[in-house]
């Protein structure tokens, strides 16, 4: 799948922040940056690239930290003065370290999802919906409970008469009836 070229230069790009990619047949893909913020989405960004790029193991701490920046280097760098850069942990022993230091304090996804309620649009609803899914494991059929529950109630009810399956279709359904009653 990946093919044996090295990777574009970055004056042939225009993208000079961007030391490090892999091509692919179908596209050039690029290793995430990390200041400190965003560590969850980020780690998931890393391993989706470590697949692609088929990255072995000895190297993923390595290429991460490489494209560190801001606080997220500042703490690497008293981090490797206290381990020794040749005792670098294992790239899942890695991000549980760095989970504990940039990771929400008393994080509580289920309960954020609990409270989640429609203000304004259907599609803003869902893009927080699914920021909060993201972070939790949840079969389906608990999504789509919990996403119908924090509709508005209007379009909660127009949507459970179609008895829908999953959070698409809901959201589907949710989502022409908010077009079809502007007012809402």
């Amino acid at each position: 799948m990946l093919q044996n070229r090295p990777p574009p230069s970055s004056a042939a790009t225009g993208n000079s922040s961007r030391p490090y990619s892999c091509n692919t047949r179908l596209a050039r893909l690029d290793f995430p940056r990390f200041n400190g913020d965003g560590i969850k989405n980020w780690i998931t960004q890393c391993e989706t690239f470590f697949s692609v790029d088929q990255t072995p193991d000895d190297y993923k701490v390595r290429l991460a930290v490489i494209h560190f920046e801001g606080k997220a280097l500042q703490w690497h760098s008293a981090y490797v003065k206290n381990v020794g850069i040749d005792k670098l942990p294992s790239w899942k022993d890695y991000t549980e370290i760095l989970l504990e230091r940039f990771g929400e304090v008393c994080e509580d996804p289920m309960a954020e999802l609990m409270r989640l309620r429609q203000r304004g649009t259907v599609t803003d609803y869902h893009n927080d919906f699914d920021a909060i899914v993201s972070r939790i494991e949840l079969s389906e059929s608990h999504q789509l409970s919990c996403f119908l529950g924090g509709l508005k109630l209007e379009i909660q009810m127009m949507v459970r008469m179609f008895q829908p399956t999953s959070v698409m279709k809901a959201f589907s359904l949710a989502k022409m009836y908010e077009n079809a009653n502007d007012d809402l």
